[in-house]
């Protein structure tokens, strides 16, 4: 079974989110974030009620453990995402392989006049953020880069959680999370850090063609200010941190082995 997780900060649009998800094959898991609204009785509702500042990783993570339960493999999409009919069906097949497997699915962007994201990242790599593929890297001296997961938009199966868990809590003593703490509170990069442990971790990553995998960002704020402020930079040095670490302490191939 797939689990959909929803981190929602926001009520305005959480409504037709799950509605749309409603007829798929899957279970709803939409995480609260220090808000209350009520929802249909199909939706498996977690709460989150500590924390400052823009907590998606947080919620993501505790939707997870929420959906582990009864769920092998997962999506993550955003409060103010309208999914396609099929979108579920698109990344299970993928996510169904026996073997460790992200699923990248593609976002539209309704500001940007509908325009894929891949556009849009080409708008942004003259602040040296994304290449012309929509992967993110160090805009200092860092050469490795990551893959691009949205977070509004991928799926995951256990066996490529286990990996990230054990590479997270390896490295930065975070038992239990995929999405690293260090973006706790900030506004984006924790999906890019993502990419990179993932990345790290030799998952198979498949970006979805294009089709019915797609979802419209129907309210999705973007403080473009912000794309040089304190997230890139907690980006840079996690991941600077991170592949330093790799290069000085061996990994053995048990390591990867799940």
């Amino acid at each position: 079974m797939i689990g959909v997780i929803i981190p929602c900060h926001n009520d305005k649009l959480i409504h037709d989110t799950v509605a749309r998800l409603h007829r798929q094959p899957c279970e709803i898991f939409v995480v609260l974030d220090r808000i209350t609204t009520d929802l249909p009785d199909y939706v498996h509702v977690v709460k989150n009620t500590e924390g400052d500042g823009f907590l998606a990783g947080k919620c993501r993570d505790m939707g997870l453990v929420e959906a582990e339960k009864t769920c092998d493999s997962f999506i993550f999409l955003d409060d103010d995402c309208a999914p396609q009919e099929f979108i579920v069906q698109a990344h299970k097949e993928w996510l169904d392989l026996d073997i460790p497997m992200i699923t990248i699915g593609r976002r539209l962007e309704k500001q940007y006049n509908w325009r894929d994201l891949r556009e849009y990242s080409n708008e942004m790599s003259s602040l040296g953020l994304f290449d012309s593929h929509g992967t993110m890297f160090n805009n200092a001296s860092l050469l490795k880069k990551c893959m691009g997961i949205w977070s509004c938009n991928f799926g995951i199966n256990r066996k490529a959680v286990i990996l990230v868990r054990r590479m997270m809590e390896m490295y930065f003593n975070t038992a239990g999370r995929i999405f690293s703490p260090a973006f706790d509170g900030k506004w984006g990069g924790e999906d890019s850090f993502l990419s990179y442990i993932a990345w790290s971790c030799r998952i198979n990553m498949f970006y979805l063609p294009y089709g019915s995998n797609a979802v419209l960002h129907q309210d999705h704020a973007r403080p473009k200010d912000k794309y040089n402020l304190d997230h890139v930079d907690i980006l840079n040095k996690e991941v600077t941190s991170l592949s330093k670490k790799l290069v000085t302490e061996k990994l053995t191939p048990k390591f990867f082995v799940v």
